[in-house]
């Protein structure tokens, strides 16, 4: 697509003389534009004297750049992770190491930037608020590059540091959508005498920071399903293997394991003794998320992950276990509670998770069933309500197992087809917080 290419050339090209250019040389540059289009006719006016002073300006403060290669030592201490719509603040240490004071500089974060493909930018939902960025699309794809980039960062002022001096900057990070931000360099940058051009260099420093879904509040529904048996107990929680949760000593009875034995306890009275263990019994939570692309809708993805990372870090009862379940280029299981896992493993997973092909919904259907005899309950985040979606309902409900549903949906149906449980909620993307509100 074309029109992709050329709207990656003209942001690489004011990308580039938005981080070199100031203000001040924003307004020659126009002044010069102006009086180049007015000037046209030097015997109709005196403009081409105005487009000539301008260039000089220009051009003068270019070469007035000069050399600019400053000796810093600089490292970030990022958090481990942060999340959509809450601002954080982060710490950038710089340190002096050439043998002459350094002042006027200009620090920034320079972020990885990822360009959508041609097909995802095909079906894009545009919000553009008049009809010629509607049809061409310009602001939608600059709106695309910010949240691909994950966070943004505003640039600092580095205080004068004198040689082998060091100072400490307090930068604002602002998550805008999920993922991995990757910061790749610290972008140094100084003014030159007449305020036209800014001398620029970049210092690589490379670290990832993962974007966490937006999280809304929401209390965990009190669901009838019944607790049951986990292979392995509360022992699983904390090693691998089957083993179960031991309860007491007794005298050996015939037919017992060899392995029960408690040789120990043997030596100590002189006749056999075996550990008794206890088989443990309680409630495991399986969060089902649907990422099957049925349409493009960007709004409605986003907003069911964030529906399903609201549920991951939900107050649950302490003696749960709680299964992530969703299809990515594989199918997912992550288990956290008990010891097996904490909800940031969860929220990792959410942060990012990609919009798989229509059929995948089979698959996510078959690994839940499989699933289906070790929880008793489950919450269903789905992207829209059809018969495939209502048999899995069916059968979970069928077997004794709780079910909560949220469909989302950019308008509610007034009859849906197949009927809609009771229970079931329709999940409008703008109105996720108080839908979850609700008990």
């Amino acid at each position: 697509m074309r029109l992709v290419g050329l709207f990656r050339r003209a942001f690489l090209l004011s990308r580039w003389l938005e981080r070199r250019v100031t203000p001040a040389g924003a307004v020659v540059a126009a002044t010069a534009l102006a009086a180049a289009m007015l000037g046209v006719d030097t015997r109709a006016s005196l403009a081409h004297f105005v487009f000539g002073a301008a260039v000089g300006l220009a051009l003068v403060g270019f070469v007035a750049r000069g050399r600019f290669r400053p000796a810093l030592e600089i490292a970030r201490r990022l958090p481990p992770f942060v999340t959509v719509g809450t601002p954080v603040r982060y710490a950038v240490s710089v340190r002096n190491r050439s043998r002459f004071a350094l002042a006027g500089l200009s620090l920034e974060e320079c972020l990885r930037q990822r360009y959508p493909t041609a097909a995802e930018f095909a079906r894009r939902r545009t919000h553009a608020s008049n009809w010629f960025d509607r049809a061409v699309g310009y602001p939608d794809w600059i709106d695309w590059l910010r949240r691909l980039r994950g966070v943004e960062t505003a640039s600092a002022p580095i205080p004068r540091l004198e040689p082998g001096q060091s100072a400490e900057l307090a930068l604002e990070l602002r998550p805008v959508h999920r993922g991995t931000a990757v910061f790749e360099s610290f972008g140094i940058s100084r003014g030159e005498p007449l305020g036209l051009w800014r001398a620029l260099r970049d210092v690589p420093a490379e670290e990832a920071l993962v974007v966490l879904p937006r999280i809304f509040p929401v209390g965990w529904p009190a669901f009838a399903g019944s607790r049951h048996h986990q292979p392995g107990g509360i022992s699983l929680a904390s090693r691998v293997g089957d083993s179960e949760e031991f309860r007491s000593l007794r005298e050996y009875r015939p037919g017992d394991p060899l392995r029960a034995i408690h040789w120990r306890s043997w030596a100590r009275t002189g006749h056999p003794v075996v550990k008794e263990h206890q088989e443990e019994y309680f409630a495991r939570h399986a969060l089902v998320l649907d990422t099957a692309a049925i349409a493009a809708d960007d709004e409605i993805f986003e907003g069911a992950v964030s529906v399903a990372a609201s549920f991951a870090v939900a107050q649950r009862g302490t003696d749960s276990l709680l299964d992530l379940l969703l299809v990515g280029t594989e199918t997912h299981c992550v288990t956290a509670g008990r010891g097996l896992g904490s909800t940031d493993s969860l929220l990792r997973v959410l942060a990012g998770v990609r919009p798989s092909p229509a059929e995948s919904f089979g698959r996510l259907a078959q690994t839940v069933t499989a699933h289906a005899g070790a929880i008793s309950s489950a919450i269903l985040v789905l992207q829209r309500w059809d018969d495939d979606r209502a048999r899995l309902v069916s059968l979970l409900a069928g077997i004794g197992i709780g079910v909560r549903i949220y469909v989302l949906t950019d308008r509610v149906p007034e009859t849906p087809s197949p009927a809609f449980p009771p229970g079931a909620r329709w999940v409008l993307p703008e109105a996720i917080r108080e839908t979850l509100a609700r008990p």
